[in-house]
């Protein structure tokens, strides 16, 4: 059985197109994750997902039930996203000061938030400000 099934689905916000038409599914007793840069529609067809937000194309079911439901919906576990970042301070700023809390130092700091900007897709950002980033509300 489906726990999860979306068809054809697709998220526009007035002109721009924030997810392109896909389809997925998760079985029941499956586990899965979304990995993705800040700004890909994670947020987003979670949202979907869960009947927050309709898509613009295609169809979403949990458990066999069309979303978005009401009562399916009061049924599903959702909290959105909380960031432990400070929004003044830009990405390699929040690094720095985080990694500093865990008693890094020098050559092996920055190095250590090299590697955690270029996994998050965020080297070229790394001087933005938080509160820059999308959050797609």
């Amino acid at each position: 059985m489906d726990v999860i099934e979306m068809r054809d689905v697709s998220k526009r916000f007035s002109s721009k197109t924030v997810l392109e038409p896909f389809t997925f599914t998760v079985n029941k007793g499956e586990i899965f994750g979304l990995l993705g840069p800040s700004g890909s529609g994670k947020t987003t067809l979670i949202k979907m997902m869960i009947g927050m937000l309709k898509p613009s194309t295609g169809t979403v079911a949990v458990c066999g039930t069309p979303m978005p439901n009401l009562n399916m919906f009061h049924r599903i576990g959702y909290m959105g996203q909380s960031d432990a970042l400070y929004e003044d301070l830009t990405a390699k700023e929040n690094l720095s000061f985080f990694s500093g809390l865990f008693g890094m130092k020098g050559k092996r700091k920055r190095e250590r938030m090299d590697q955690v900007l270029h996994l998050v897709d965020l080297t070229e950002h790394a001087e933005k400000k938080v509160s820059a980033f999308s959050r797609c509300f």
